[in-house]
């Protein structure tokens, strides 16, 4: 009987080491987390410098002359003057605003704003 309730015990603190390691790593560890939130959207704003319609991919440059590669997908919405637009329909000079998500070869375009011109008024 004596042994049987030293196994047991014995089993018991193993159980309970375990579970305290285990959630010691899960902390360590937030990448991991069930609780992070994705990344949140990045806004970016410049002039178009360059479209490219082959690869779908706008090239802007912003106030301080960084430039940033804009991918345009078929579910990015190109609004002008509160009317959608296509990709065609922009011209380098245009100034944007765009709300992407980073990638490793540039911004995933979700929502690109065209600021009207004064001739577009």
């Amino acid at each position: 009987m004596g042994k049987l309730m030293l196994v047991l015990c014995a089993i018991l603190c193993f159980a309970i080491a375990g579970v305290a390691v285990a959630q010691e790593k899960k902390a360590q560890d937030p990448q991991k987390s069930e609780n992070t939130a994705p990344p949140a959207p990045k806004i970016l704003t410049g002039a178009i410098t360059s479209i490219d319609a082959a690869k779908n991919e706008v090239v802007i440059k912003d106030e301080a002359g960084a430039e940033a590669h804009l991918m345009i997908a078929t579910s990015t919405k190109i609004i002008k003057a509160g009317k959608a637009i296509t990709l065609a329909d922009l011209k380098v000079g245009d100034k944007l605003s765009a709300e992407c998500d980073d990638s490793g070869t540039g911004c995933k375009a979700k929502t690109i704003a065209v600021t009207p011109t004064s001739e577009d008024k």
